[in-house]
C-alpha cells in the first residue's frame, strides 16, 4: 500500500494523526525524563505541580488523533472537519498548557534556544491549531 492510495483528505488527516500522537508521546517521555531527573532543590521542574498540565498535554491530543482516526476511517470526510472543529478548543488549552511547560524547562536549563519540549511539542501543536483554526474559520 502506498499514499497513492488514499485521497487527499484522508492523507491530510493520517498526518494530523501521526503528529498528535508523536506530540503525546514526545509530552509523556520529557515529563518522565524531568521526574527522574528532578533536583529537589529545583523548583523549576515541579513535576508534581505541573503534572495536570503535562496530562492536558498528553488527553488533547490523543483525544483529538482518536476522533480524527474515527472520522477518516468510519464516518467519512466530512466528519473529519467536524472532528477538527469539535477538538481545536482541547488543543488550545493544550498548547497553552504547552508553552508553560516549554518556558520551564528552559529557565530549569538555563537554555538561550528553544529546547527540547518547544521543538518535539509546541512547534507540532502549534501548526495544528494554527491550521484547524484557519479551517474552521
Amino acid at each position: 500500500m502506498t499514499r497513492d492510495q488514499y485521497p487527499a483528505h484522508t492523507l491530510a488527516a493520517l498526518d494530523e494523526i501521526a503528529q498528535l500522537l508523536q506530540v503525546a508521546l514526545a509530552a509523556h517521555g520529557m515529563f518522565r525524563t524531568w521526574k527522574n531527573a528532578q533536583d529537589k532543590s529545583d523548583r523549576d521542574l515541579d513535576v508534581t505541580r505541573d503534572r495536570p498540565k503535562v496530562r492536558s498535554v498528553i488527553r488533547g491530543s490523543r483525544h483529538a488523533a482518536q476522533a480524527l482516526l474515527d472520522a477518516t476511517f468510519r464516518s467519512g470526510p466530512d466528519k473529519i472537519v467536524e472532528a477538527r472543529a469539535k477538538h481545536i478548543a482541547e488543543l488550545e488549552r493544550a498548547l497553552k498548557c504547552a508553552r508553560k511547560l516549554a518556558d520551564m524547562e528552559e529557565r530549569a536549563l538555563a537554555l538561550e534556544k528553544s529546547g527540547v519540549f518547544r521543538m518535539q511539542v509546541v512547534r507540532p501543536l502549534n501548526e495544528i491549531v494554527e491550521r484547524w483554526t484557519l479551517a474552521t474559520t
